[in-house]
């Protein structure tokens, strides 16, 4: 039996009401937390945590109420920062950026030498081909070399080579700071590593190796 016309007009009434309230729900949510990220002048890491859990604003709320730290002995906030940067990564898995940052994050927490590498593998996976990241990996990979496993080391100069031709001034400044407190013995083992990837003599000198 078919069903009358009138209740077939009320029925998508109800589906088109609902589908604008779930609408304005959302777009509340969004005009909330713009007016929070630009007008608070208090604690922004407690501010925007309402929305972590929000669709489309979850990314951007847990990336904005980021644990800030700035002792590595204060092991509570490193943890409390590597937690957070895990579950950015799980609304946004493809951000190489910050599987780069977790990579760091699981060093200054002691983490095993494979976790570590396993998050830097997984920054190369999904930004293999980003030069601003390729140099920062460069980078990170300089300033811990003695720490991280030598099958890294490939990767990083690599991805140095990539983005360092020519050096920009910026970029020796970087890098001249990731080596200046090097051993010996360490800056040796570098120099080897780039020399067989093609960095050149000049950029070896201009940062100090």
């Amino acid at each position: 039996m078919l069903m009358p016309l009138r209740g077939i007009r009320l029925l998508t009434a109800f589906f088109v009401i609902g589908l604008c309230a779930v609408a304005v729900s959302r777009g509340w949510h969004i005009v909330r937390f713009n007016i929070a990220d630009a007008g608070f002048d208090g604690d922004q890491t407690q501010a925007l945590r309402p929305w972590a859990a929000v669709s489309g604003l979850a990314f951007y709320a847990r990336e904005s109420s980021l644990t800030v730290f700035t002792d590595l002995d204060d092991e509570a906030n490193l943890l409390k920062r590597r937690d957070e940067q895990t579950e950015i990564l799980s609304v946004r898995p493809l951000s190489s950026k910050y599987w780069l940052a977790l990579s760091e994050m699981r060093l200054f927490t002691k983490e095993p030498t494979s976790k570590v590498a396993e998050a830097f593998e997984l920054s190369e996976l999904t930004g293999s081909h980003e030069g601003d990241l390729m140099f920062l990996r460069g980078v990170y990979g300089m300033t811990h070399w003695e720490i991280l496993p030598p099958n890294m080391h490939k990767q990083i100069a690599t991805d140095l080579v990539a983005t360092t031709t020519p050096l920009t001034d910026d970029q020796k400044t970087a890098l001249l700071k990731a080596v200046s407190e090097k051993t010996e013995f360490v800056r040796q083992d570098i120099r080897t590593v780039l020399q067989a990837h093609g960095f050149s003599a000049k950029n070896m000198t201009a940062i100090g190796l």
